[in-house]
């Protein structure tokens, strides 16, 4: 069986006290790395704007690729935050999961 995922995921970091957490990342791939999931770790791509756009709309993707250029994290809900490689990690996140779809496919 096949873990989709990318090292730009680690560098995600929503600040301090939040659950979201490269440890926790590290802890969860490493999880599911080792027996008896044994998982083979598979480098997830990028989703291009084209894809995100079948499911958001255009302005709501070009908002979230701007925060690219965020120095500081940023609030984008009570629960939700971003720093200037969360982005990235998201791209990477949602492309994992087009590569597993494919996969099964």
């Amino acid at each position: 069986m096949l873990l989709y995922t990318h090292s730009l995921c680690l560098a995600h970091d929503a600040g301090s006290g939040h659950a979201e957490t490269p440890a926790r990342l590290h802890a969860v791939l490493a999880a599911l790395t080792t027996p008896p999931l044994n998982l083979v770790a598979r480098q997830a791509p990028a989703a291009t704007v084209e894809q995100l756009q079948r499911v958001h709309t255009a302005d709501h993707v070009a908002h979230m690729l701007r925060l690219t250029d965020t120095p500081e994290p940023v609030a984008l809900d009570a629960d939700t935050q971003a720093s200037r490689h969360s982005i990235a990690a998201a791209l990477h996140a949602a492309g994992a999961v087009l590569a597993a779809v494919n996969a099964v496919w």
